[in-house]
């Protein structure tokens, strides 16, 4: 895939792909053939020689597989309190528990001696968790939520299978090596698939809260690039 004819057949692949889910977009069946499809595909798409110097256009077209059903299944923000009391809470507790590690990965002495990199790339690994927050939950907690709804799947079956597809996206889908597969991580994935498709099957207006849940899940890593390599850090006892 990383040869240049390669590369042209992944992206004609999956524009295509595309552009037939648009044009099938009463097929909700058509729409998720085509997101199963492209979204592991299209994450092998070197965009670096189309956009050599522009580290953030080539992260943003990286989530383009995950919002092409919005076409077929639309998109709701509707802000849904008690869904977003639920996924926030669940965040919080999560990143309490975990605070011992974010403490360590945020340990500004040591993220000072890193090389500072430029705005453009530190901004882009930012939009890559903060984008990925928006994406997965999107896709996970209400298109495919929406869809096993549509062709009846019991609510208890459709938290279980949204939260293995929101857990197998992280092992099939190329991310560069930002997300480890740790038994650390499986357990977050599962938990957050649970709890937060529970908060979706049963309020339609719960993906706001996800994105918010998974959004502060995401934060520390968004802005640990931020402080590689800052000058203003004593590094003296």
């Amino acid at each position: 895939m990383g040869t240049r004819e390669g590369q042209t057949t992944l992206v004609i692949t999956c524009c295509t792909l595309w552009f037939i889910a648009i044009l099938r977009r009463d097929d909700p069946n058509v729409t998720i053939l085509v997101a199963a499809i492209t979204i592991p595909l299209w994450s092998w798409v070197d965009l670096y020689k189309a956009f050599p110097r522009n580290t953030i256009v080539r992260r943003i077209l990286k989530f383009i597989p995950y919002f092409v059903p919005i076409a077929t299944f639309g998109i709701s923000l509707k802000p849904g309190l008690a869904s977003i009391l639920i996924c926030a809470g669940t965040a919080a507790v999560c990143l309490i528990v975990t605070y011992p590690q974010i403490k360590e990965v945020l340990n500004r002495r040591v993220l000072a001696l890193m090389p500072r990199q430029t705005l453009s790339r530190r901004a882009s690994e930012a939009i890559f968790f903060l984008g990925s927050a928006i994406a997965q939950e999107y896709l996970h907690r209400y298109v495919l939520v929406l869809y096993l709804m549509e062709i009846k799947i019991p609510l208890v079956n459709i938290v279980v299978i949204t939260a293995a597809t929101f857990v197998l996206e992280h092992f099939i889908v190329r991310d560069g090596g930002h997300t480890a597969k740790s038994s650390r991580n499986i357990i977050l994935w599962v938990t957050l698939g649970l709890i937060f498709g529970t908060a979706s099957v049963c309020n339609p207006d719960a993906l706001l809260g996800c994105i918010i849940g998974h959004g502060m899940i995401n934060m520390p890593a968004a802005i640990r690039p931020f402080l590689r390599g800052a000058r203003k850090v004593t590094l003296e006892r």
